[in-house]
């Protein structure tokens, strides 16, 4: 309505076009109807009519007219750009111009050999994770080239840039074939993806474990800012975003895998590395609108006038960047549109939007990143491949099982280090090693037979494993002077599986499957029998023995991980209760 006024006022002899671009469904483009035919009369709920003359015309920009009836479609010409029409040379050309000077020549020989070929190999595969579109896939392989200089990094970017967004097998059998174009050997076959350039030694390496030095309790005092492993999945995964997050080639991009992979963990760490910029969360759920991430922005940005109009910049810092969690949670309306979505697409394509008091306001110095769990599960739902195709994107997976259980040993030796540094047992980086792997073997057994499918809280991810070693914080290791530390230990760790796993398992058959699953690990790697006498344990906060388990005053903070239990029998136990009855009908009498 408001462009509809402004080019009314416009004179005759000067032709104007009003262009609309975003979705389309009925509701407002329905009451344009007699504005398209030959009446060209706009007609307001307020019985106000504005009438337009044949120097004003409209262009509508979308990439889906399901939701356009026949009567809109009727009144307008198409154009139709296909995929096929898209002149990718044109498209190189353009992003070679902007590279610099002393590495063009290579780049643009080096693209010839092989960027055309690796693009029709990946296009003729199409086992995307994330649907988008030809130029979104260009623009992605074309994103970590960015000054390349050598002939291995430019084979190893492509392969980043390009395989990104295909799932691991296709990604593996991709690098293999890159690698064979190139006539390059790759130095670790059966590990193909873990190769990295190096720029020191300009060679091609395989990634390493880079075990963090002496990691204490104290480091996993808090739970949003735990210690990280970085295994080779972990350096894999923050290479393929890190060239995105650099302050010259910064690009909004979206980081996807399944749940509790890790993808939160490995953004943290990637923005703690960034300097003078600050991080602004929006979590997602299905009600987020463009509304809640107009307020986060407003919270943490300036309005600033300039002479191109009013910007937004970030407060206290050089940037700012938004990040979005689980980005596919935003429900639709009844047409197809995600107005978060939608509303992000304008911002990317424009760098701005247009207030409620319709004035259109710039962004400066914001990035957007985005993280989703892919596959269509309950509650999710797909982007639309426009939006996809103007952010980079990146798809990492669950670590494999040996990874985990390095990350699991790094994390339970100052668990039991606390206590038992000297220990003949435990204090042997040997047998934490071994229990991890125990942990990861539960785990996995437990993930293969519980599914999604069964019940739809059977979700058990590596996040699962983490709450497993940091819950035995809890417990007093070292079980006092008459038992034996290293059954107790063991104890306390079936018991901690039991509560995390067994507590949510539905029905007496079930069950069962999953005990013999434990007592299998535990009798299997440690030939203990604990398991047998477990029946009669309960580890309560009743039971702790050290001053902290006595009653806790009103206003005392909690202990990071929780109040300590101790163990008591059913006996004690039922004495406990039988006591608090008691008390609390003394207290409580009428």
């Amino acid at each position: 309505t408001n462009s509809a006024r402004q080019v009314v006022r416009e004179p005759p002899d000067i032709t104007s076009w009003i262009i609309c671009d975003g979705d389309i469904d009925p509701e407002w483009i329905e009451s344009l109807n007699s504005v398209l035919d030959d009446n060209r009369l706009l007609t307001m709920p307020s019985g106000e009519r504005i009438q337009f003359g044949p120097n004003v015309n409209f262009v509508f920009e979308t990439h889906d007219l399901s939701c356009a009836s026949p009567a809109t479609i009727s009144r307008m010409g198409m154009i139709f750009l296909s995929d096929e029409d898209t002149d990718l040379n044109s498209l190189i050309k353009s992003w070679l111009r902007n590279q610099p000077e002393e590495c063009r020549h290579n780049l643009e020989n080096w693209i010839g050999d092989y960027f055309e070929k690796a693009l029709n190999w990946v296009l003729k595969q199409n086992d995307y994770v994330v649907e988008t579109s030809l130029v979104g896939t260009v623009m992605n392989g074309l994103s970590h080239l960015h000054g390349c200089t050598e002939r291995g990094q430019f084979i190893i970017s492509l392969i980043r840039g390009l395989g990104g967004n295909l799932n691991m097998k296709s990604r593996q059998e991709f690098t293999k074939e890159v690698f064979s174009w190139a006539r390059e050997s790759l130095p670790n076959p059966s590990k193909a993806l873990d190769t990295y350039y190096d720029s020191e030694t300009e060679r091609l390496m395989t990634y390493h474990l880079k075990k963090p030095e002496n990691l204490t309790a104290d480091d996993f005092s808090n739970i949003q800012t735990l210690p990280v492993i970085q295994t080779p999945d972990m350096q894999r995964g923050l290479d393929y975003f890190k060239p995105w997050l650099g302050f010259d080639s910064k690009q909004p991009f979206l980081l996807v895998g399944p749940e509790g992979c890790g993808k939160g963990m490995l953004l943290r760490y990637a923005f703690s590395q960034l300097r003078s910029t600050q991080i602004a969360t929006v979590h997602c759920s299905a009600q987020t609108s463009s509304r809640h991430l107009l307020q986060k922005l407003s919270q943490t940005c300036l309005i600033i006038s300039t002479n191109t109009g009013r910007v937004y910049r970030p407060k206290d810092c050089e940037r700012l960047v938004l990040y979005l969690k689980d980005i596919n949670l935003p429900k639709p309306d009844k047409w197809g549109t995600s107005t978060l979505v939608a509303f992000l697409q304008q911002v990317l394509t424009y760098q701005g939007f247009y207030d409620e008091n319709l004035e259109w306001v710039g962004l400066e110095n914001i990035q957007i990143v985005a993280s989703m769990s892919a596959g269509g599960t309950l509650g999710r739902h797909k982007l639309t491949s426009r939006f996809t195709s103007i952010v980079r994107l990146c798809a990492i997976d669950y670590p494999e099982r040996d990874q985990l259980q390095t990350i699991y040993s790094a994390y339970l030796e100052p668990v039991l280090h606390k206590n038992l540094k000297n220990h003949p047992a435990w204090g042997s980086l040997a047998k934490i090693h071994q229990l991890a792997g125990s942990m990861v073997q539960v785990y996995e057994q437990v993930r293969a037979k519980f599914t999604v499918d069964d019940h739809s809280h059977y979700l058990f991810t590596p996040c699962i494993l983490t709450q497993w070693v940091l819950g035995l914080f809890r417990y007093d290791l070292t079980g006092g002077p008459s038992t034996n530390t290293l059954d107790n230990v063991l104890e306390v760790v079936a018991y901690e599986a039991r509560r995390l796993f067994r507590d949510k398992i539905v029905g007496a058959k079930k069950l069962h499957i999953f005990d013999n699953i434990l007592m299998k690990v535990f009798q299997g790697d440690w030939g203990s029998d604990v398991l047998d006498n477990m029946a009669d344990s309960y580890y309560v906060t009743w039971g702790a023995h050290n001053e902290l388990g006595a009653v806790m005053a009103p206003g005392q903070t909690l202990p990071p991980h929780g109040r300590p239990l101790g163990k008591l029998n059913s006996a004690d136990l039922k004495d406990v209760i039988r006591k608090g009855i008691i008390h609390y009908g003394r207290d409580n009498q009428e």
